[in-house]
């Protein structure tokens, strides 16, 4: 297995295996679901089309409707060249979703993918250029948190559950000495009233 994560109430586990299976478990280790990690298509949050004929004025769920800009097809970025390809797993709080963060072995990139409790697709996050190894479900679920490396600087980003990305901040220290990270970021973590982020960094 590859990692593993027990929801909130320990009711139910989820296992990543060696092949890219996605399993759901009971307490005692009964297999509810599996899937694959690398799901095809958008998820059930996936814009819906009412008839009105632009993507601009679709409906778009609870959480509101992407811009055109977020609209527009984006081009697929590699996984960064120290990115070592482990699989990451953080549950919301009430334990109604979660969120895994993999490198698609058909792309190439890293992507997140949220599920529901019944590991049903909600859906995947925009294609994000530098996104690297780190997660974390922020306990009032408004916002997941990873980090992004771009050439001068180095960010905190935040992803809403519809897999759209929502608000940044950069870090004092981050920049590349070449094709290497002066610093690396190595896990997130909010308190548990998502008051406060802490963020450990490795030089």
């Amino acid at each position: 297995l590859r990692v593993m994560a027990w929801s909130p109430e320990q009711d139910l586990v989820v296992f990543v295996s060696q092949e890219d299976k996605l399993l759901l478990m009971t307490r005692e280790f009964d297999i509810i679901t599996e899937l694959s990690l690398h799901p095809k298509g958008f998820g059930e949050a996936a814009p819906v089309n009412v008839g009105w004929g632009k993507k601009a004025t679709q409906f778009h769920g609870s959480l509101g409707k992407p811009t055109l800009e977020q609209l527009q097809q984006k081009p697929v970025s590699q996984a960064l060249p120290w990115d070592s390809g482990r699989t990451l797993i953080s549950w919301r709080e009430d334990g109604e979703y979660f969120v895994c963060s993999a490198v698609d072995p058909n792309t190439g990139a890293r992507v997140l993918h949220v599920w529901t409790r019944d590991l049903v697709l909600h859906s995947t996050s925009e294609c994000v250029p530098g996104l690297e190894q780190t997660l974390h479900w922020r306990p009032d679920g408004s916002l997941i948190a990873c980090m992004q490396r771009k050439p001068l600087q180095y960010d905190v980003i935040f992803f809403e559950r519809n897999g759209l990305q929502h608000g940044e901040f950069t870090l004092r220290q981050g920049k590349c000495e070449g094709q290497e990270p002066v610093v690396m970021v190595r896990k997130l973590l909010w308190n548990c009233d998502s008051t406060v982020l802490a963020v450990w960094m490795e030089e």
